[in-house]
C-alpha cells in the first residue's frame, strides 16, 4: 500500500464511476448523483480508510466498496447542505451546485437516495454476518452524528442561539468528523480489533474539528475561485472564530494536529501519522499566511 493520495484518487474514483453505473436507480437519479460524485473532491475519507488498513488483510475491492459508501454518503450530504433552504450555494468543486445544475426537487431526491444506497452496497459485501453488522452499526451511528451535526449548524445560525465554544465544538465533531472517524474504524471491525473501534473512531471526528476549523479560516482568506466552492458565507454563521480570535482558533487546532500525528503513530499506523503530519503542516502554514 504504498500509493500516494493522487494516484489513490485515480484508482478510487475509476471504481466508483463504475459502482455508481451499476446501480440499479432512476437514470434522472443516477445521473445527478453522478454528477456530484464526478465534479473533483479530493477523496480524504476514502483515503484515511485506505491508510487505516495497512495494518489488516483488507482486499483492494473492500476497501473501494466501503469507500464508496461513505463518499456517496458525504457527496449526498453537500448535496442537501447547498440547497437554498440551507446554505444557498450556487457552486460545489467549482462547478455548480446540484441544485443550480438540475432542480430543486432533483437535488433533494438524489440526496435522499444518496442516503440510503451506502446500506444496498455494505449489504452486499462478501463478508460474515458479525462483521457486517458491526459496520452498519457503525455506519447508522456515524449518519446520525452527521445529521445532528448538520441540524445544529443550521439551528444556530438560522436561530441566533446562544452558543459555546464547546457546542460548536461538539457541532464541529459530528458534522465533519463522523464521517472520518468511520472510515477510520471500518477496517479494523472488518480484521476484528474490536479494541481500535472507538479509539480509531473518536481520532478521526478529532481530525474532523481540525479540518472543520481549516474549511472556517479558508471561508476568510481565499476566494470562491480559489476555494472551489461559494466563500465569505460564513460571516452570520456560528463557528468558533466567532467565538474565539483567529490566533487562539489556529494554536487549538494545531494542537489537535500534533496530538492526532503522535497517536497515529504510537498505534503503528505510520503512514497515517505521516500523511497527516504533512497534510496539516501545508494547511496550517497557509492559514497563517493568510
Amino acid at each position: 500500500m504504498s500509493e500516494d493520495i493522487f494516484s489513490f484518487k485515480q484508482s478510487f474514483d475509476g471504481y466508483l464511476f463504475e459502482r455508481i453505473k451499476k446501480l440499479n436507480i432512476i437514470h434522472d437519479i443516477q445521473s445527478s448523483l453522478f454528477y456530484s460524485l464526478s465534479n473533483g473532491g479530493k477523496r480524504l475519507r476514502p483515503y484515511f480508510l485506505f491508510l487505516s488498513a495497512q495494518k489488516c488483510t483488507l482486499s483492494m475491492q473492500n476497501i473501494f466498496e466501503l469507500g464508496c459508501a461513505v463518499e456517496i454518503l458525504h457527496t449526498s450530504s453537500l448535496i442537501h447542505d447547498d440547497l437554498p433552504a440551507i446554505d444557498n450555494s450556487d457552486f460545489r468543486r467549482s462547478m455548480p451546485s446540484s441544485h443550480r445544475r438540475f432542480n430543486e426537487y432533483t437535488a433533494i431526491l438524489t440526496g435522499d437516495f444518496g442516503f440510503t444506497l451506502p446500506l444496498k452496497i455494505l449489504d452486499e459485501m462478501d463478508l460474515t454476518l458479525d462483521k457486517k453488522t458491526t459496520i452498519m452499526s457503525y455506519f447508522i451511528r456515524a449518519t446520525i452524528e452527521l445529521f445532528t451535526g448538520e441540524t445544529q449548524d443550521v439551528i444556530f445560525e438560522k436561530e441566533n442561539k446562544q452558543v459555546s465554544p464547546q457546542d460548536i465544538i461538539q457541532m464541529y465533531e459530528c458534522k465533519t468528523g463522523s464521517l472520518f472517524g468511520l472510515c477510520l474504524c471500518l477496517p479494523s471491525i472488518i480484521n476484528s480489533e474490536s479494541y481500535e473501534y472507538e479509539r480509531l473512531y473518536y481520532l478521526g471526528k478529532q481530525f474532523g474539528v481540525f479540518f472543520q476549523i481549516m474549511d472556517d479560516l479558508d471561508d476568510i482568506h481565499l476566494s470562491s475561485e480559489q476555494a472551489g466552492k461559494d466563500t465569505g458565507k460564513d460571516v452570520d454563521k456560528k463557528t468558533l472564530l466567532s467565538q474565539w480570535s483567529e490566533e487562539r482558533v489556529i494554536n487549538y487546532s494545531s494542537s489537535i494536529y500534533s496530538n492526532l500525528v503522535e497517536s497515529f503513530y504510537n498505534m503503528g499506523f505510520v503512514k497515517l501519522s505521516t500523511f497527516i503530519s504533512d497534510y496539516g503542516k501545508n494547511i496550517i502554514e497557509r492559514v497563517r499566511q493568510g
